[in-house]
């Protein structure tokens, strides 16, 4: 009966899992499967008899994957490749001229994503976290991205002939210091 639904979700995991060159189609594809498993965790177990794989992205164990029985860890898997996506994003388009502005934008939202699966996806697996993604990692993870976002932002400003104020350019550059 829901063999045609099934086929349709197995489609669109490998889809998200084959997206691996920074491109817009790419984060689509994995916005589109993250989507899904946010529904499917509504509406079933988090233990739905499906073993997913996935091999650490960080750590010292990247030969061998890690199995879980357990919806939020695809979905903090497929969160931490949309992050990824979106840096790698960011980091490719340096020959555009207004680059700067827009890898910040990405940078940040890549940010906002290891966020929100800090705060809200890990704490809901009922499980133990991914190896590779303890919550020292995914903080430096974050604060990473976001250092990259400030020194794009920076560049973009302090760029010559750049339309741009020194105080402007000083509040970039201090930001980080005062947090």
């Amino acid at each position: 009966m829901f063999a045609d639904d099934l086929s349709k979700l197995e489609s669109l995991r490998k889809d998200a899992v084959q997206s691996t060159d920074p491109h817009p189609g790419g984060i689509d594809k994995l916005q589109a499967y993250a989507a899904q498993l946010v529904w499917l965790g509504h509406k079933f177990p988090l233990d739905i008899g499906v073993e997913f794989p996935w091999y650490p992205s960080v750590g010292y164990n990247t030969s061998r994957p890690e199995s879980q029985n357990n919806l939020k860890f695809e979905l903090v898997n497929i969160l931490f490749n949309l992050a990824a996506m979106l840096s790698h994003l960011a980091l490719s388009q340096r020959s555009d001229p207004d680059a700067p502005k827009i890898a910040a934008r990405q940078l940040i939202s890549a940010a906002g994503v290891i966020r929100h699966m800090q705060l809200h996806v890990i704490p809901e697996m009922k499980s133990p976290h991914p190896e590779d993604l303890d919550p020292w990692t995914v903080e430096c993870i974050e604060a990473l991205l976001l250092a990259q976002a400030q020194e794009f932002l920076w560049q973009k400003l302090a760029k010559p002939g750049a339309d741009s104020r020194d105080y402007q350019v000083a509040r970039v550059a201090l930001i980080d210091a005062c947090q």
